[in-house]
């Protein structure tokens, strides 16, 4: 066998592979209820967002969408600290 035949059995094993285990995911895929398979798919989308989020352009995307965070000053932050005294100081009506 030469090697460009040696790399062919190689190629066509990977091929079969993965139709075995592509057969095994659709035979499993099957068995879930709906709910399950959605479940799943959702999953499956969170790991391909993550995923091309780790590429270089999603991290130069990440860096500009993060600079574009507005940051509040201490003057823009007393309407809270001010409501939040409130609240600790209302007593709810005891039954």
């Amino acid at each position: 066998m030469t090697f460009e035949g040696k790399n062919n059995y190689v190629v066509n094993e990977n091929k079969l592979n993965l139709c075995k285990l592509m057969n095994e995911l659709t035979q499993k895929y099957n068995l879930l209820d709906a709910s399950a398979r959605k479940e799943l798919n959702d999953f499956l989308d969170f790991l391909l967002s993550k995923a091309s989020r780790h590429d270089n352009g999603g991290q130069k995307s990440y860096k500009q969408n993060i600079l574009k965070v507005s940051v509040w000053t201490e003057e823009d932050t007393k309407a809270f600290h001010e409501n939040a005294r409130l609240f600790e100081q209302w007593k709810p009506e005891e039954w």
